[in-house]
């Protein structure tokens, strides 16, 4: 739903919607469901590890060729070289592994690695990011870098989530580990920087994902 409504999501979460949030908002959902197919084809279509990983990654290949059909780059003022290079790689990447080709072996854990060090960035820095995606104050600051943030922890589950499968560690467990990421941060952002009470969303949402996430990562991952 994410991915296919991004307005409607930031609507039914009290969030201000603009086309920079939609856009982020869906690129979101996208992340989401490149993790999802993996896990479908994990665990109902009986793929190999690499094979799953190689068909969530190629997914990601149709968002990017549409973001750059549209020029969503320019129509935001961020440079379209990273989405190029993003391209590159995930097109790259999605077939060694989707075919298990000869790299296939260290691009499951250079791959992962690769996204959570973006994730980490988002996480850390989402104000820098926020300027490399052209944000220059004609967008609510604060919750594009809350955004930037979300979009970090997303990123950060699926790659650890990756890593656990590319290391070998049991699909149940790599399920429960990539939780993690996601679980830290709703804590973080629901009692720590308490940002979500800055936007007015709806705290009762947030406390059934919580309890939600604590009872995933404890039940698969420990």
């Amino acid at each position: 739903m994410i991915s296919l409504a991004p307005a409607k999501t930031l609507e039914m979460y009290g969030l201000d919607k603009t086309p920079l949030t939609e856009y982020m908002t869906e690129w979101i959902g996208h992340i989401s469901t490149s993790q999802a197919i993996t896990q479908w084809s994990l665990y109902f279509n009986g793929n190999t590890v690499n094979t799953a990983m190689g068909a969530g990654t190629l997914y990601l290949v149709i968002f990017t060729i549409k973001s750059l059909l549209n020029d969503m780059p320019g129509l935001f003022g961020f440079s379209a070289v990273g989405q190029y290079v993003f391209l590159l790689i995930n097109a790259f990447c999605g077939h060694q592994l989707l075919y298990n080709k000869k790299y296939a072996p260290e691009i499951s854990k250079f791959y992962p690695i690769w996204g959570l060090m973006n994730a980490l960035s988002f996480i850390i820095a989402p104000e820098t990011m926020g300027k490399k995606w052209g944000v220059e104050g004609a967008e609510p600051n604060a919750l594009v870098t809350y955004e930037m943030k979300q979009t970090g922890f997303v990123l950060a589950t699926k790659a650890v989530y990756l890593l656990s499968l590319g290391l070998g560690i049991d699909t149940t467990k790599a399920l429960g580990y990539g939780n993690i990421p996601a679980l830290i941060g709703m804590v973080l952002t629901n009692f720590v920087s308490k940002e979500i009470g800055n936007f007015g969303m709806d705290s009762n949402q947030q406390w059934i994902w919580l309890l939600l996430k604590v009872f995933v990562v404890g039940s698969l991952a420990f």
